[in-house]
């Protein structure tokens, strides 16, 4: 069994991993002035009751705490949508989120994003990727808490969980729930 971070019982494979993803990140836009990095995810679950509304307002909490404890402009927070996001949410998103976005089409993976030196931090409600910025690429990682959201609760609790293990940050969103 093969890991790209420190697990037990498991063959340590993350400095090929790298090497990998340098080589990509050749050929990747590198223009791009990013010094904070947001990897989405696929929060919106017809199962529980999270809307992209709230979703976007959850993410503009975390972008105005961003701004002051990292000291930087939003159009150098970037948010990068998962590769499987539908059209009208990235849409959705383009238009109403407080940072800057990646194209929906054509972009690569996080992890080769997480190559860029410009970037300091990361942050996610729950991504492999923001573990590996952490082990990996030795970003300051934060993760983002929704406990208190209506998402998948084991699916977060196993990010919680990994987060709490590699000492991430765990940020609070600095905005209410909607009362129903």
């Amino acid at each position: 069994k093969f890991s790209n971070m420190r697990v037990v019982n498991r063959v340590i494979i993350g400095d090929f991993f790298l090497k990998n993803v340098q080589k990509l990140y050749e050929y990747a836009d590198q223009d791009k002035n990013i010094n904070v990095l947001i990897i989405g995810t696929l929060m919106l679950d017809k199962r529980f009751d999270m809307s992209i509304l709230r979703e976007v307002e959850i993410y503009n909490s975390i972008i105005d705490h961003i701004i002051v404890a990292h000291k930087v402009n939003r159009k150098n927070i970037w948010y990068k949508p998962h590769p499987r996001l539908a059209k009208d949410s990235w849409s959705f998103k383009k238009a109403n989120l407080n940072c800057s976005i990646y194209p929906l089409a054509g972009n690569f993976l996080s992890d080769v994003e997480l190559c860029n030196k410009n970037i300091s931090a990361v942050y996610s409600v729950g991504s492999t990727s923001l573990f590996y910025a952490k082990e990996i690429f030795g970003k300051e990682s934060y993760l983002i808490d929704i406990k208190s959201e209506k998402v998948h609760p084991s699916t977060y609790q196993v990010y919680y969980h990994m987060a709490i293990k590699l000492d991430l940050k765990i940020v609070k969103i600095y905005c209410n729930p909607p009362k129903n």
